[in-house]
């Protein structure tokens, strides 16, 4: 010990996420996309509590993957997604 004394806490931090399909830059016009984005905000939450930046990131990766037709694994929802797991992990990763 380096003469003092360590204590854990908890931090609670706000952050924004994505909730509509133009938010999640999906394919908004095709039917079905704002349950799309649904899936992902539900998804990104839990990823969000999970408590690891790698895990977070499975999780959010195998989700985009497994929806198809609305471009939920392109460029842009996974640089939406990144970004939030980046202000809460502070890891420099990228979806």
């Amino acid at each position: 010990m380096n003469g003092w004394e360590e204590r854990e806490v908890t931090v609670t931090i706000k952050v924004k996420v994505p909730v509509t399909a133009e938010a999640w830059e999906l394919y908004s016009d095709t039917p079905g996309a704002d349950r799309a984005a649904k899936e992902l905000t539900g998804t990104l939450i839990k990823a969000l509590e999970c408590g690891s930046a790698k895990e977070a990131a499975n999780i959010m990766l195998k989700k985009m993957d497994s929806i198809d037709g609305f471009g939920a694994s392109d460029t842009e929802p996974r640089a939406n997604a990144s970004h939030v797991l980046r202000k809460v992990f502070g890891e420099k990763f990228y979806l």
